[in-house]
């Protein structure tokens, strides 16, 4: 059967993909020069040059902005999955989670807070959904490297990575109640060799576990 060619974008769809690429990039700046709460929607408007009516068309708050980036967070980590090649199932693992505390936090304190407050309140499961890419990419990883020797068997891939992602979670929320002053990612690295290494049936993790370049959304 022939796939059906993917239709293109009418010229006012592309104007208005273009408006509201406008819009969040205004708002982003302005909310990591002055802060989430200091912004309002109309100054929004002004630096993006558009009227309010126009900025209702395309976001309906500016909490909606927030949960944009959230979702350009969650395209960014998918990115990661393309980047994996040449590691090993323990390295493309610790490579996902060390990617996720990087975007955690290396966002401005304010604008992690308000992302975490803005997931909260949408009921935003993110990376616990059961569907989410890189929860069933931590999951594959353990489940490959069972079939290969290199991981304990008697782990459960759902449980580990729920548990790996519940470690992350809960570092980049110590990292916004610290104001932003430890250093997340040498305590992700550390501890998740720690973790990792629970689950390793080789001698080690292997120094060879690279950040990934991660394409903007």
């Amino acid at each position: 059967m022939e796939t059906p060619k993917r239709k293109k974008p009418s010229a006012r769809e592309l104007k208005s993909k273009k408006v509201r690429e406008r819009i969040y990039e205004a708002a982003m700046k302005l909310i990591i020069d002055y802060g989430y709460e200091n912004v309002t929607v109309s100054d929004i408007c002004k630096s993006a040059q558009i009227t309010n009516g126009t900025f209702y068309h395309q976001f309906s708050s500016k909490l909606d902005i927030v949960l944009s980036c959230i979702d350009r967070e969650e395209l960014r980590l998918e990115s990661v999955l393309k980047t994996l090649d040449g590691q090993t199932r323990l390295q493309r693992i610790k490579s996902i989670i060390m990617a996720r505390v990087q975007i955690g936090v290396e966002k401005p304190l304010d604008l992690a807070v308000v992302c975490s407050i803005a997931n909260i309140n949408s009921r935003n499961a993110g990376l616990f959904n059961e569907s989410n890419k890189l929860r069933i990419a931590i999951e594959n990883e353990i489940a490959e490297g069972q079939k290969e020797g290199c991981i304990d068997t008697t782990i459960d891939p759902s449980s580990f990575a729920f548990n790996l992602l519940c470690y992350v979670s809960g570092l980049i929320h110590a990292w916004e109640l610290q104001n932003g002053e430890i250093d997340a990612m040498s305590i992700a690295d550390q501890a998740v060799d720690f973790l990792l290494s629970s689950i390793s049936l080789t001698p080690q993790i292997g120094d060879d576990t690279q950040l990934p370049d991660m394409q903007e959304g």
